[in-house]
Order: C-alpha cells, then sequence, then structure tokens
C-alpha cells in the first residue's frame, strides 16, 4: 500500500462519517485523493464546479472528469456556474468562486445523513498558506495553517508530500489535466508557488521542514489556549475578571470573542473597552452586551 493511500486510510479511520463526497477538480491532487478514497471501498461520490471561467478549456476538464468518473463507477455531481461579468470585475474572484464552491458543497452533504468533504489539500498547500497569511499580516489564525478537519470539511492528504502523489499517479497509471492559469503569476498563490518558494529552497534547503515545524508549534499554542480558556469560562460563568482579560495574548483574546460570535476585526474595539471607564458596555449582539464594572466585565 502506497503512502498515500496509507496516509488517507489513517486520517478517514479517525472520523465517523458513512458516506464521503470528493470535491474534485481535474488536477492531480484531487484526482489521486478520489482514486484512493475509491481504492479503499468507502461510499464515494464525487463534486465538481464548471465556473466556465477558462472557456472551452473548463468543458473540457467537466468532460475529463465524467471519463474519470465512469471508469471508477462512481456518481459525479456537477454545479454549472455562469458568473456574469459585471461581477468578476467588482472583486476577488478567487474568493468569490470559494463561496460559490462550499455554498454547492453543504448543499450536497445534506442530502445523506452523516456525509462529510474530502478536499485534496496536501503538504504544499500548507507551505503556501503560510507564506499567504504572513503577507496578510494575519497572526497566528492564519500561520497556523489548515486543521485535517473542520466540521464536515476533511483534509486527509495534509501530511501528504507532493512528491507522494507524483508517484501515486504514476504507479496507477493516472492522467490529469493541467490548469493552464496555475502557471500565471497573476494572483498571490501563483507567485509564491512559482517564484518564492523555489528561490527561497535554493538558499534555505530546511525552508519546508522549518516552516512546518512553525506551523505545529502553533496548532499546539491554540489547542492550549483553547484548553484553558474553556476552563477560564466555566469558572466564570458570565462574569469576566478584567485583569485576567487584559493579560490574555491577542490570539487569546481573539478566541475569546470567537466565543461570543465576534470577529477578529473587532479585536482592538474591544481591547479598547477594556482600557473604558466603568459603566462602559460593548454590543455582542441584539441580546446581549459585556458591562464594564470596576474589576470585572458582565455578560448580560
Amino acid at each position: 500500500m502506497s503512502s498515500l493511500v496509507n496516509c488517507v486510510q489513517s486520517e478517514l479511520k479517525k472520523i465517523a462519517f458513512d458516506h464521503f463526497f470528493v470535491a474534485i477538480s481535474s488536477g492531480k491532487d484531487s484526482v489521486a485523493l478520489a482514486h484512493a478514497v475509491y481504492s479503499l471501498g468507502y461510499p464515494l461520490t464525487l463534486l465538481h464546479v464548471n465556473y466556465h471561467l477558462r472557456g472551452e478549456e473548463s468543458n473540457e476538464d467537466q468532460r475529463w472528469l465524467e471519463n474519470f468518473a465512469q471508469s471508477i463507477n462512481t456518481p459525479l455531481i456537477v454545479h454549472d456556474v455562469k458568473i456574469p461579468l459585471a461581477t468578476l470585475n467588482k472583486g476577488n474572484i478567487q474568493q468569490l468562486a470559494r463561496d460559490i464552491r462550499y455554498s454547492f458543497f453543504e448543499q450536497e452533504i445534506k442530502k445523506i445523513n452523516n456525509s462529510c468533504i474530502l478536499v485534496g489539500h496536501h503538504q504544499q498547500d500548507q507551505i503556501e498558506n503560510f507564506w499567504i497569511h504572513l503577507f496578510r499580516n494575519s497572526g497566528r489564525s492564519g500561520l497556523k495553517g489548515m486543521s485535517l478537519s473542520e466540521n464536515q470539511v476533511v483534509r486527509p492528504m495534509l501530511n501528504v508530500k507532493p512528491n507522494e502523489i507524483e508517484e501515486y499517479m504514476a504507479q496507477h497509471e493516472l492522467t490529469w489535466r493541467e490548469d493552464s492559469s496555475n502557471k500565471k503569476s497573476i494572483y498571490l498563490r501563483n507567485s509564491i508557488r512559482n517564484q518564492l518558494i523555489p528561490e527561497l529552497s535554493q538558499t534555505f534547503s530546511s525552508l519546508r521542514d522549518a516552516i512546518l515545524l512553525i506551523q505545529e508549534k502553533l496548532r499546539e499554542q491554540e489547542i492550549e489556549d483553547k484548553n484553558s480558556l474553556q476552563k477560564f469560562l466555566v469558572a466564570c460563568n458570565g462574569i469576566f475578571p478584567l485583569k485576567e482579560l487584559k493579560a490574555f495574548s491577542d490570539d487569546k483574546l481573539l478566541l475569546f470573542l470567537k466565543q461570543f460570535g465576534l470577529k477578529g476585526s473587532q479585536l482592538m474595539e474591544f481591547r479598547n473597552f477594556l482600557d473604558a471607564h466603568s459603566g462602559s458596555l460593548f454590543e455582542v449582539n441584539k441580546q446581549a452586551t459585556f458591562y464594564k464594572d470596576r474589576t470585572k466585565i458582565i455578560l448580560n
């Protein structure tokens, strides 16, 4: 059994789902994932979004996938999307495509009880994400990288190296289609993948391992913060010592805010509230507010 299949099998054994949807393009990462899940005998459905952003090339991808799905006797559901040109010119096309994609996924997994989405993110994606979030000044929440699973989205290949995917494709004589836009460094991710990482890796051979170690440490710190925060929330029961909240790191305070549905963009506003005069209010939602007493913050 290949290292890729071992990794996928190990991760799928950890989760208690009865049916798997694989988000698939015609690229080798998602094709390898779909084939591995199929080879392991799990109940499987393939999901694909045709955005028609690359004209006939997008349609060729869909036809290729229809043939691939037939070759492994697996259902393929295609979401056909035609985004108006006016909409494309307004904003971040990658974010728009992601929103469309995940809305489609959520719709489909509701149709089969106890199902989840498998996506083909792998180790290289993890490293690229580190650089993307570094340039965006995202803090720990971004730098720590993706989790193996979040709710009903699972990434069973997250610890798989790119060369292991290539070896798997060669071993099973699998083909794939290259997205021509991947070679164009017009997006930040493509610039990082095509230029930054190759150039830095020539000088710093241990760069990949160093980034993965940093991400591992950041995830460990987040787990520690989450555990201590849960104990704090239970012990306080809606009345929080002001001194302790002020001593929280930004990362831990962000986790605290998220417990109440607040956003990371509200961090500095909340910091200012902690320094405000007694009697100040901070709105949590239409039904609840934080009230600042002299030595404590009270959730009303």
